[in-house]
Order: C-alpha cells, then sequence, then structure tokens
C-alpha cells in the first residue's frame, strides 16, 4: 500500500521538473532550487499550502479547481503581486529560524 503512495499518477508530467529533483521523492527540498524551478515542481503534488484547499475548508479555492490546476487543465491564478503572499515569502527564513531555535529541527 505504502508503495502506491509513493509514485506520481500518470498525469503527471515529470518532463518539466527542472534537473536534479526526484520526481519519485514524497518531499521535496527547495534549498539551491531558483523560485521558478520549485515553482514547476509545486504543480506535480500537493503541499502544505494546499491542505485546507484539498479539504474543502479554503475560501477562494475549492477542491476541484486545485485539482484542475494540478492535472494542468487550468492555470493557476498569479499571486506574485499579492501583498500578503509577498510577505510570506519574506518571512518564510525567518518563521523557518524561529521554529529550528525552539524545537531544534531544522525546515
Amino acid at each position: 500500500m505504502t508503495a502506491a503512495l509513493d509514485r506520481r499518477p500518470d498525469w503527471v508530467d515529470l518532463s518539466r521538473l527542472p534537473d536534479g529533483v526526484d520526481a519519485m521523492a514524497t518531499k521535496i527540498h527547495r534549498i539551491n532550487l531558483p523560485r521558478s524551478a520549485w515553482l514547476t515542481v509545486r504543480r506535480t503534488a500537493i503541499g502544505s499550502s494546499e491542505i485546507a484547499t484539498v479539504l474543502g475548508e479554503n475560501p477562494y479555492k475549492t477542491p476541484y479547481a486545485c485539482y484542475m490546476e494540478k492535472i494542468g487543465e487550468w492555470e493557476p491564478d498569479d499571486l506574485s503581486e499579492n501583498e500578503a503572499v509577498e510577505v510570506g515569502i519574506d518571512l518564510e527564513d525567518y518563521c523557518g529560524r524561529k521554529f529550528a531555535e525552539r524545537t531544534g529541527r531544522h525546515v
């Protein structure tokens, strides 16, 4: 059963992945990946920021819309100019360092 969880569905276009990214990995580390490559990788799996959407708890996107984006039928909204997204990106490193300081676990 766990082997099935580690495989990507047939509709995932692995040719879109940047060089050096393991298509079968259950975690993709974004260290040394340019942002454009990271965004390409994100389209191949469900990430933590999409869990609320998948569970139907995101008031801004439906699970169906998330699914259609993941299979490449719909283009996701460009949120790069969204101030909340910009602040979130700016705070990622800070939040990761604080988490590591408090828990001893690195992200």
